[in-house]
Formats: C-alpha cells, structure tokens, sequence
C-alpha cells in the first residue's frame, strides 16, 4: 500500500465544502453535538437520510487506528471501486494508490480527532476512470470519548459538473 500522498493535501475546511449532499450530511453530523466534541455512534442514525446510504461507508476502528474494517460499503461506492468489501479491512485491500490515499486519510482523522472534508481524483465507473470526488470523513465515539468508527461519504462529479446521484 502506498503512503507517499500527505493527507493534508486533499483536506479543505467544512467552509469550502461545494457538493450539496456532502454539505447537508456534515450539517447532520456538526448537529448530534451542538457544544462541540464529537458525536457518539448511538446518536448516528443513518436511517435519517436513507437517500444517502448507497454513498456512505462505516469502518470500525481497530488496534488504536493502525487498521479500520468495513462494516458497511454502499452501492454507488461498491460500484466506483468495483468491487464490495463489507467486512474487509483496509490493511487487507490491494486497490492501489486510491486504497492508500484511503488508509492515510482515515489514520489521519483517527490522529487528528476531528472530521475531515476532502477531494481528488478517483475511481474508474462503467470504464471512465478519474472523476472528480468530494468526501467527508466523520468520526464517531463510544460512552468513553474514544473514537471507535468512522462514516465516509463520497460523492463523485460529472465531466459537465454535475454531482451524481
């Protein structure tokens, strides 16, 4: 797995956010915890916005963030990276420079205990490869503040600018 690319690279703040799901998703997320600190897993309730499941992925954190295990993949995700890796963890994965790029930014955002709103180049669907991505990777703790899963929602854009749905 390569680890060349810096994670801060692809970071911008929640500010420059300009994919509207990506947006009102991590409006979402700001909301579970008003006072600041970060949301817990049994205030996460994807269940509230159904429309975006096909485009999120939930890993669970192992051995203190040296590793993260998918416990859900969406659809437009399994399609974008061609394959589904529910239960998968990312030490176990041979994608190449987009699987590393992966891996950095969610130890990065295990590290940093904040979200992390980001973009770049990614993914080949129906043998178009390099679509412009937004992403946001938002963390999510247990009763005892630890980060313990992570929600990664992804969203992809068209040539002519359109975000996909």
């Amino acid at each position: 797995m390569t680890t060349e690319m810096d994670p801060e690279s692809h970071i911008y703040s929640f500010e420059d956010v300009s994919c509207p799901p990506i947006k009102e998703f991590s409006e979402y997320w700001l909301s579970l915890c008003p006072e600041g600190g970060l949301p817990s897993v049994a205030q996460f309730d994807l269940l509230e916005f159904p429309q975006f499941a096909p485009w999120i992925a939930l890993a669970d954190v192992l051995d203190d963030g040296a590793d993260f295990q998918f416990r859900l993949i969406g659809t437009k995700i399994v399609r974008v990276f061609g394959g589904d890796i529910t239960g998968a963890t990312l030490s176990q994965g041979d994608r190449g420079h987009v699987e590393g790029r992966i891996a950095l930014i969610y130890k990065y955002v295990y590290a940093t205990k904040g979200p992390v709103w980001g973009g770049g180049r990614v993914g080949n669907v129906d043998g178009r490869a390099g679509f412009e991505s937004a992403g946001a990777l938002l963390p999510l703790v247990n009763d005892a503040g630890e980060i313990v899963r992570i929600i990664h929602m992804v969203r992809l854009q068209t040539p002519d600018g359109r975000w996909m749905d």
